[in-house]
């Protein structure tokens, strides 16, 4: 008697992901400015390339903040209309589960967005890790990078001259014309008559004063001279934009 044992062994599909940019593969990196951008996409605008998927369809995928930093202000968002979307602030995931096409999963992947709303945001790198979910057939992994940069600084430097405007007044005085002041003379003159007893009339006295009057004034002559100078100034301004990465 001759038994024969026939063993099956079922080799599951392997589900890959590419998120890198061109072949060969160069890892996406996006740049978030500190203080200035609200969010970043995570995934390239370019197709992704999932393959190994069974019908081409998806369960769900799951997306990960690697080295985060600044606690519960970096997360993670994406726009998933009939699905179902949580998120683990503990962990930095994000869920989304629901079975799809792979270019409805594409897309749903481009929409994921980082953000950070710390006061001072950790300068440096994240690793986005996308995971991506086809059943039993097992799950394929990719990343892409958030690197976060400091704000353009920009330094202005004025330098201001100014001349100031210098009047000068010179005033000069004529010499007085006559160093006599101003006099008044008067002259008295008296003349005396006596008159010949004719009758019983007594002498008479005849008095006459003639007054003359001479006055003399000083002059004196100003000369008033100005001289302006226009005030100029000067402003230099420098500004420096200094970005660092």
């Amino acid at each position: 008697t001759t038994t024969t044992t026939t063993t099956t062994t079922t080799v599951p599909f392997t589900t890959t992901i590419d998120l890198s940019l061109s072949f060969p593969q160069s890892p996406y990196v996006v740049e978030l400015i500190a203080g200035v951008d609200g969010g970043v996409f995570v995934a390239p605008s370019s197709p992704a390339t999932v393959t190994g998927a069974p019908n081409n369809e998806l369960v769900g995928i799951r997306v990960s903040i690697v080295g985060a930093q600044d606690g519960v202000n970096e997360f993670l968002e994406a726009t998933a209309l009939g699905f179902s979307v949580t998120y683990n602030p503990t962990n930095f995931q994000l869920e989304i589960v629901g079975t799809a096409s792979v270019a409805t999963y594409v897309n749903i992947m481009r929409s994921v967005i980082y953000r950070n709303n710390a006061n001072t945001q950790s300068l440096g790198l994240r690793t986005i890790e996308f995971i991506v979910f086809a059943g039993q057939t097992g799950a394929g992994t990719a990343e892409t990078f958030v690197s976060i940069v400091s704000s353009p600084t920009t330094t202005t430097t004025t330098t201001t001259t100014t001349t100031t405007a210098t009047t000068t007044t010179t005033t000069t005085t004529s010499p007085v014309v006559s160093s006599i002041e101003a006099t008044t003379t008067t002259t008295t003159t008296t003349t005396t008559t006596t008159a010949p007893v004719v009758s019983s009339v007594e002498a008479t006295t005849t008095t006459s004063t003639t007054t003359i009057t001479t006055t003399t004034t000083s002059i004196t002559t100003t000369t008033t001279t100005t001289t302006t100078t226009t005030t100029t100034t000067t402003t230099t301004t420098t500004t420096t934009t200094t970005t660092t990465t």
